[in-house]
């Protein structure tokens, strides 16, 4: 259970798409710097938690950035609530949707020494599985992110 004061460290909503086959969800996770941080800021070691895979080709034809991985226990996990198959639509305000790997690769790079991410992410209804369907991963795209 999430205490009042960890809600107000991490804001986060979840709202059904206009649609209603997508939750999208708001948040504001703050990194967990490493006991050696380094005097420009946080350390490779801050922890989000996040595998995303950047430039994935969907169903659909388009291009997305996808939550791969989730570390149990991590920010995203616990105060996110991010799950594999998770689509990040923006990170920091900026948006992943149609981006390379390369493309994603830099906007999450620029983010590095920032002491927490701002995140809109989309959510199939009805995605209960451990990630997307189709696990292949085209041209290397996965982007470890702070781990």
């Amino acid at each position: 259970m999430t205490s009042p004061n960890s809600s107000m460290q991490h804001p986060m909503s979840w709202q059904v798409s206009a649609d209603g086959g997508h939750l999208i969800g708001h948040m504001i996770l703050k990194k967990t710097p490493s006991r050696d941080v380094s005097p420009s800021g946080y350390s490779s070691a801050a922890i989000l938690g996040l595998k995303v895979v950047g430039g994935r080709v969907l169903e659909s034809g388009r291009r997305a950035a996808i939550v791969e991985k989730v570390k149990k226990g991590s920010t995203a996990d616990v105060e996110g609530q991010l799950r594999p198959g998770d689509e990040v639509i923006e990170w920091n305000g900026r948006s992943l949707q149609g981006k390379s790997f390369e493309e994603v690769y830099d906007i999450i790079a620029e983010s590095r020494q920032e002491p927490q991410v701002e995140l809109i992410v989309s959510r199939t209804l009805g995605n209960v599985g451990p990630g997307l369907s189709d696990r292949r991963e085209g041209r290397g795209a996965v982007r470890i992110v702070d781990q």
